[in-house]
Parts: C-alpha cells; structure tokens; sequence
C-alpha cells in the first residue's frame, strides 16, 4: 500500500499568500493586470483588512478579479514572468521544507498538496521536492494565450480531493500539514497532523494536532516527527 502525505500551501510551507505576491510583482513590472483590476485587488485586500468580507469571500473574488485581468495573455510571456518570479518565491519557503520533503522521499512518502495558490508556482518545486501531485488554482490555456478560465481551484471544498485521494490510495494519509480552518478536511484524515504557526482555533478542532512553530528547523522537525509517527503507530 501506497504511503501518502498532505499538504496545504500558503502558510504552511511558504510564508505569506502566493497569488497576491505574484500579483505584486506583476505591478512593480507594469506586466499584464490593469489599473483597474489592480484596483479592485486592493478594494478587496481592504474590505478584508476592515473587517466587510470573510477570508472565503477574499479568496474567491481575488481568484476572479486575477482570472479577469491575466486573459488573453500569451502564455511565453507569462513563462518568462513566473520564472524570474520563482527566484523571488524561493526566498518566501519555510526553512525546514527542504529537509521534510528529503525525509517524505526517504521513507518512500509520495507528498500531494492541496491548494487554494497557484499551481504554476508549485510546479517549479516538483522536481526539487519530489512533489508529483498538486490540486489548486489552475489556469487554461488554448491557443498560445490564457483564457481567464479556471480549470480548477481546490482552495475550496478541500474535503472532495482528501475524499478521493483516500479511495485512490485505499487508505488515510500518514501526516498531514495546514495552518488554517481550510486545512482541516487535510488534518482532520491524517494518522499525525501538523498545525504550522500553532493556530490555536485550529489546534482546538484537531484532536491529537502537534503544533510547529514556522521558525522550526529541519532536523527538529523530523526528529518530532519520528517520536509523533512512532506513538501512532504504537497505537
């Protein structure tokens, strides 16, 4: 039986929110989005920040808003831009994700992520990560351009792709790691579960959920994880 593990993204292996840095560096460029998505991105940013729309309402129409602004570009300009966007990405992943992702591929552990960012952006770790599946924000392309079309966002519903990963694998995953409520279909089907950053509403909601601080380093990371993962299978 195949072993598998979880992850979300944003906050949990990187710091900060992926697609709203990309848009940031698309803006310092002058690249692709207008001024006036541009300036509804920021309306939005605010009425979250003030408290007039929930984070799920943030998330969704900052998919859209960017969906709008980023169609009809060709796709060669768009490669060019995330690749030179990558060198700045690299700079925002947590510490111990090199050497968690070195022990999953020791232990023979396939990670798949689940995401509400970017999976262009997440695609540039595979080969570094051993990363070989990734559910989140997905464009279409056709025809040499972007159409504005998602193919998929799995930022939402989260418990669909834990649900048939479960059935594909026959089995829960091993470990899990998130840093929110959005996480917890994630945590909530893992044998060993990871609140990064410590959320304590979420902890509270994660029967037997172990708390990493982001700061952590690699190698007390996997030296925790070893103790977590042996008591659970002592169980």
């Amino acid at each position: 039986m195949e072993r598998y593990a979880l992850f979300d993204w944003d906050g949990t292996l990187r710091e900060g929110y992926t697609l709203f840095e990309w848009i940031g560096f698309l803006r310092e460029r002058g690249e692709i989005l207008s001024a006036r998505v541009l300036k509804r991105h920021d309306r939005l940013v605010a009425d979250y920040r003030d408290g007039r729309i929930s984070h799920d309402v943030l998330a969704r129409e900052s998919c859209q808003n960017y969906e709008e602004g980023i169609r009809g570009t060709r796709v060669e300009r768009y490669e060019a831009l995330r690749s030179e966007y990558h060198r700045y990405d690299r700079t925002r992943q947590l510490a111990f994700a090199p050497v968690l992702f070195r022990w999953l591929k020791d232990r023979g552990i396939q990670p798949v992520v689940i995401t509400g960012a970017p999976v262009d952006m997440i695609e540039a770790y595979f080969g570094e990560y051993g990363i070989g599946e990734a559910y989140g924000h997905r464009l279409e392309m056709r025809d040499g351009r972007l159409t504005g079309n998602a193919l998929e966002n799995c930022g939402f519903h989260k418990e669909r792709k834990v649900r048939e990963l479960a059935e594909r694998f026959g089995c829960p995953p091993m470990l899990a790691a998130g840093d929110s409520d959005s996480d917890l279909p994630l945590l909530l089907a893992a044998k060993t579960a990871l609140v990064v950053g410590g959320r304590a509403e979420t902890l509270a909601r994660v029967p037997g959920g172990k708390s990493v601080p982001r700061e952590i380093e690699g190698v007390t990371l996997i030296q925790n994880l070893e103790n977590w993962i042996g008591e659970c299978e002592a169980i």
